[in-house]
């Protein structure tokens, strides 16, 4: 579910976490020039990591030289993944990371894959976060602000069911 707002009209969620990311932009000459890449540095198996925010997916991905430092160890994992282009990409194996830490807040059992994205420079980020690190909140995305609200989804759902109430 998303939800469109103005900048004048958005209220940030009470009791929200909220993080900030760095939104950068790819210099590669390629002929699809993807949208901008939101990094933010999560902890993984106690390694700091350049990750690009995807909501677009469930799985975060990861280049395979870094599964090392976030004590990811391959599984048979069968996945097919659709990037925003529309680009499909069938991967076979698969990570678990125990714990992803950001914005002080812990998701454990976050499912990785390979990242694979050839678009970007070398530097960028060494993937993605997908959906699955989120999955027990509720996210806010302010794009103009740089700003991501995180709500637990219990608290969440209460104050969803009220404003639901409202409109009849």
């Amino acid at each position: 579910v998303a939800m469109l707002a103005t900048q004048e009209g958005f209220v940030a969620p009470k009791d929200a976490v909220s993080f900030t990311y760095e939104l950068v932009s790819n210099k590669l000459n390629t002929e699809v020039r993807p949208v901008g890449r939101r990094v933010i540095e999560p902890t993984i198996g106690g390694a700091k990591i350049g990750l690009h925010i995807d909501f677009g997916q469930f799985f975060s991905e990861l280049k395979q030289d870094r599964w090392a430092a976030a004590q990811l160890a391959n599984m048979p994992q069968q996945a097919t993944l659709v990037d925003e282009v529309g680009t499909k990409r069938t991967v076979t194996t698969g990570g678990i990371a125990a714990k992803v830490s950001f914005a002080g807040i812990d998701a454990y059992g976050v499912s990785f894959v390979p990242y694979a994205d050839k678009r970007w420079e070398h530097n960028v980020a060494d993937g993605k976060l997908g959906l699955g690190a989120f999955r027990d909140y509720i996210v806010w995305a302010n794009w103009d602000s740089k700003r991501v609200y995180l709500v637990p989804r219990g608290i969440a759902t209460a104050q969803a069911m009220a404003r639901i109430r409202r409109w009849g």
